[in-house]
């Protein structure tokens, strides 16, 4: 009836919400790894002239290795509510969908 189909919509309204939650985080998390990335450059460069020590790279380096799992994580959860949606639009996973997909 129509609370199936209002179910449905709204299945479909939160995964499009989360998609592009999700894209605006992977945008800040590739941001942030590029401004990592560049603070470890110039941290070991300060390190190398004896102006840190050896942890303050580290620490740098932790930070973007953190900053790199943060986002692989955001991707992962891209791609489960790819397949959500795909299932609240009806789709499913029968094997002639996957083999012609697997075709492509």
């Amino acid at each position: 009836g129509s609370g199936c189909w209002q179910q449905g919509c709204d299945h479909v309204e939160n995964a499009l919400g989360a998609e592009s939650a999700l894209r605006d985080r992977e945008a800040i998390l590739e941001a942030t790894i590029r401004d990592s990335r560049r603070a470890v450059e110039l941290v070991q460069i300060q390190y190398r002239v004896g102006a840190v020590d050896l942890r303050a790279v580290e620490q740098n380096q932790l930070a973007l290795y953190a900053a790199r799992t943060a986002l692989l994580r955001v991707q992962a959860e891209r791609l489960a509510q790819r397949v959500n949606l795909y299932l609240a639009l009806g789709g499913g996973f029968d094997a002639p969908v996957v083999e012609s997909l697997a075709a492509q």
